[in-house]
């Protein structure tokens, strides 16, 4: 080695040292990533005797933070910047990532009370962009997708706790505006959300699929659910209560135990607009003129069950949903306020009772949601605020006798507000009445009913089968993994199982309890059957006369070799 090769070793070796310091330091650098932001509220204007209070209520901040050890920083937010018709901020406390960052938070938080708040608690992901656009123009690397709600938040003192939905504002979103929310939103809970295009409409308009679950790339035995909206591209107020529904089980999970277990337990799917051409142009049908509700699939009129000769925007729902193991489903519309439930039509095409396999499923789920809706079920025109389909008027082609006929989906259309489009500014209180009908609906599915998995009885491998309820003439299948799930009303009921290539099950006699708070396990095996021969086969296999008559022949010849 030369000498100045030599010479250069020590030096070269104290570089690569201190780099790697560097380098490890900043791996673990604690204001690498933004967990929570606490606001400083100072009533509506930003005023210098309020200006001049700051001092007080950051040392509080401030001490508190340290004391419980969570790194931070503190910025001033502009005098202008207001996120909501009851807050300026002045000042803005970034919350860095450290050990135990989250339950510190919470500490935070439960001892400040109204003192702080998260930024953007009542603002609204508009605000949130606002916010961000500030802090581009001061230093555009410390803005990060959704940093401004990476933790989670609780309701102000004061504001409604029932169904809190913190991030979203009041107000009428359009396409991209619907577009970009969702796209917020998973950026800002990436662990439970997912979003999917299905299709587009026919002006080549995405049509999105929003889940939510505590395993969403995972294939669970639970539950899943549809919640559809804004079929009718004029019918809004259901594509709005979707947005906040998003909001609402994000922002809450982990925080609202009813919404925990909701996502804990079911596979929820939202699509709050599944006509958007139609929203852009106000009108009831499609870009081509198509009522969306009367072009499915039906049991009297359209029996073919494929996509041919049906919209896009059809085609879209059709195919995501058969390619899923729905349990139940909603569909929101508009015009009336009653919850509407299968059959919608008869081969009369006469306006009487029209009763399906699981009327009395029916009857119990679109009671629960009426009765917990706070109006719904003291209409007059429809007693305790529910119809059957086509005892109110029939339609042919309607998206629940589809998802119900066809798919094993229990689905109800929930007509939501007499007034298709209304003022905005009755938005909230749209949502207030139907956020806990939505939630009552939701644990239907964790409630009512019956589900387990059907296995081969020798090797214990799952099998797609039928469940049969004696007197329910619909049946429902297993998955791959062999999980099935019925929902049932209180009764007393005969369940059965059988399988291609299987013996049937015995029967099960199994009670849904009044007060049932949990769904019934019923696991059953399967016993395989023989292989059969068919007549076919059995004429060319079986010896014949003919052939037996060759018998002593061979055998001679067999002696000679």
């Amino acid at each position: 080695m030369r000498q100045w090769e030599k010479m250069a070793l020590p030096y070269l070796f104290t570089v690569l040292c201190v780099c790697t310091v560097v380098a490890l330091c900043d791996g673990f650098d604690t204001k690498s990533e933004t967990v929570g932001l606490v606001r400083l509220d100072y009533g509506t204007a930003c005023l210098e005797e309020e200006a001049r209070s700051e001092s007080d209520v950051r040392a509080k901040v401030v001490s508190r933070l340290r004391a419980l050890g969570l790194p931070f920083s503190i910025e001033a937010a502009p005098c202008g910047a207001n996120y909501g018709p009851r807050h300026s901020h002045v000042a803005v406390v970034n919350i860095h990532e450290s050990e135990d960052a989250w339950r510190k938070w919470g500490i935070l938080q439960e001892e400040l009370g109204s003192d702080v708040a998260q930024l953007g608690q009542s603002a609204g992901h508009l605000a949130w962009k606002k916010w961000a656009e500030l802090r581009k123009r001061k230093d555009p690397s410390t803005v990060q997708v959704g940093e401004s709600f990476q933790n989670k938040q609780k309701p102000r003192s004061g504001e409604s706790t029932t169904c809190f939905s913190p991030n979203v504002t009041f107000t009428y979103h359009d396409n991209n505006e619907l577009e970009a929310y969702l796209l917020q939103v998973v950026n800002m809970y990436p662990d439970i959300t997912r979003m999917y295009t299905i299709g587009q409409s026919v002006n080549k308009r995405d049509i999105w699929a929003f889940q939510i679950s505590k395993n969403p790339d995972m294939n669970e035995p639970e539950p899943r659910a549809k919640l559809v909206a804004n079929i009718h591209g004029d019918e809004v107020v259901g594509r709005e209560c979707m947005i906040h529904l998003i909001d609402y089980f994000t922002s809450q999970y982990g925080l609202d135990p009813s919404v925990t277990n909701i996502i804990d337990n079911c596979d929820l799917y939202i699509l709050p607009c599944v006509n958007p051409d139609g929203f852009d142009s106000g009108t009831r049908e499609n870009a081509h003129g198509v009522n969306l509700n009367r072009d499915f699939p039906d049991r009297i009129e359209d029996t073919d069950n494929t996509f041919t000769g049906r919209q896009p925007e059809t085609v879209a729902i059709m195919n995501f949903t058969m390619n899923q193991r729905f349990t139940i489903g909603g569909s929101f519309h508009g015009g009336d306020l009653v919850a509407n439930y299968p059959y919608d039509g008869n081969s009369e095409g006469a306006s009487v009772y029209t009763a399906s396999p699981d009327d009395e499923f029916y009857i119990l789920a679109a009671s629960t949601y009426a009765q917990t809706h706070p109006t719904m079920s003291q209409s007059i025109e429809f007693p305790g605020g529910i119809t059957n389909g086509a005892d109110w008027y029939v339609i042919y082609g309607g998206l629940q006798d589809w998802s119900y006929v066809w798919e094993e989906v229990m689905e109800i259309t929930f007509e939501i507000s007499y007034d298709k489009w209304p003022d905005e500014k009755t938005l909230e209180g749209y949502w207030d009445a139907n956020c806990p009908a939505i939630m009552a609906y939701l644990n239907l599915a964790l409630q009512k009913g019956v589900w387990g998995f059907i296995t081969d009885s020798t090797t214990g491998f799952p099998v797609i089968a039928e469940v049969h309820v004696q007197n329910i003439s619909t049946s429902v299948h297993s998955d791959t993994a062999g999980f099935y799930q019925k929902l049932l009303a209180p009764n007393d009921y005969q369940v059965f199982v059988s399988a291609t290539g299987y013996y049937p099950s015995e029967s099960y006699k199994i009670t849904i309890p009044e007060n049932q708070q949990q769904l019934l396990e019923l696991n059953i095996s399967l016993t395989p059957a023989p292989p059969t021969i068919s007549s076919s086969t059995s004429s060319f296999l079986l010896p014949t006369p003919f052939l037996l008559s060759f018998v002593p022949f061979f055998a001679v010849l067999l002696t000679l070799f």
